[in-house]
């Protein structure tokens, strides 16, 4: 995977910019189909991501169709810094967001910004969400530890795509924590560990756990996102 550090400005003008709504410190921007062959067809959709690290400070539209990225001008820093007295600016670097949507720019105050275009697969969420290893479970964030849960989907939708007849392949972008019971037995072979069942709420995963603990010495309960 590459990076690309920013020089002073950088332009997305394709597609429309989707921000997450909470202060964090990754965000992408789907820009669909911007590759083009000799016969005109539409080449695969790619994705944009882009880095601010570590940020200090937030000021960001939910959308923005069409993206610039670029350093503020002394005076929109200074405006910015009068803005945010109590934060020690060491390093610190004030990027300005425009966007023909926006009257006046949005900013990010951080480090360093960069930036990775590429097809991004379906089930991953961001090409800066690190490797998976052994042992690693599903990750529903764009980074590890990075959430407000404002990507949480309601039990209603996790019903309904469980109801529903077809579920086409898309972006999984929104998930649902679901309850499994586990159970480690003893066999002739060796021990073995099962999922027992799986459970939309921890009450109804706390009362089977009780009625396998008592023939079943070693159970428990994991927590783990549905792809909604």
């Amino acid at each position: 995977m590459s990076y690309h550090p920013a020089g002073n400005s950088f332009a997305v003008t394709a597609g429309s910019t989707s921000w997450p709504t909470q202060p964090v410190t990754v965000s992408s921007c789907y820009v669909a189909n911007p590759f083009y062959g000799d016969d005109d067809q539409a080449g695969p959709e790619t994705t944009i991501d882009v880095l601010f690290k570590p940020v200090e400070a937030v000021k960001l539209r939910g959308s923005l169709r069409g993206l610039v990225i670029r350093c503020a001008d002394s005076d929109e820093a200074e405006h910015v810094k009068a803005s945010l007295p109590a934060v020690d600016w060491k390093g610190l670097h004030v990027f300005m967001l425009q966007s023909p949507d926006l009257h006046q720019p949005d900013y990010v105050v951080s480090m360093a910004v960069g930036w990775h275009e590429g097809v991004l697969p379906r089930m991953r969420q961001s090409f800066f969400g690190g490797g998976i290893l052994p042992g690693d479970r599903w990750n529903p964030t764009p980074l590890h530890g990075v959430g407000a849960g404002l990507d949480m989907a309601p039990a209603q939708e996790l019903l309904d795509a469980l109801r529903a007849d077809e579920y086409p392949p898309r972006r999984r972008e929104r998930h649902r924590h679901v309850f499994v019971l586990m159970a480690r037995y003893d066999r002739a072979d060796g021990p073995t560990v099962s999922g027992v069942g799986v459970f939309l709420t921890e009450e109804d995963a706390e009362e089977a756990r009780a009625l396998y603990a008592s023939g079943i010495e070693d159970c428990w309960i994991e927590v783990l996102p549905v792809a909604v």
